[in-house]
C-alpha cells in the first residue's frame, strides 16, 4: 500500500485546510507561521493532523462522529 499523507483539521476533521502562509501576505516573508494551517470549515488555526491513508481517515471520521 502506498503511503499518502492526508492533512486535516484536528477539530472538525475537514480536509479543506490551507496554509496560513498562503493566506496571509505578511507571513510569506516571516517564517513564523510555517506548518500552521487554517481550516476553512471551522476556522481552527494550528498544526494539521496527518493521517497515512484513506482507511485511517475513514476510521478517524467514524470515531469523530460518535462524539
Amino acid at each position: 500500500m502506498t503511503r499518502k499523507e492526508i492533512p486535516l483539521c484536528p477539530i472538525c476533521g475537514s480536509r479543506d485546510i490551507t496554509s496560513l502562509s498562503q493566506t496571509q501576505n505578511w507571513a510569506k516573508q516571516s517564517g513564523t507561521l510555517m506548518g500552521l494551517y487554517t481550516c476553512r470549515k471551522c476556522g481552527h488555526q494550528g498544526l494539521p493532523l496527518i493521517l497515512d491513508s484513506e482507511e485511517d481517515y475513514a476510521k478517524y471520521m467514524k470515531i469523530k462522529r460518535r462524539k
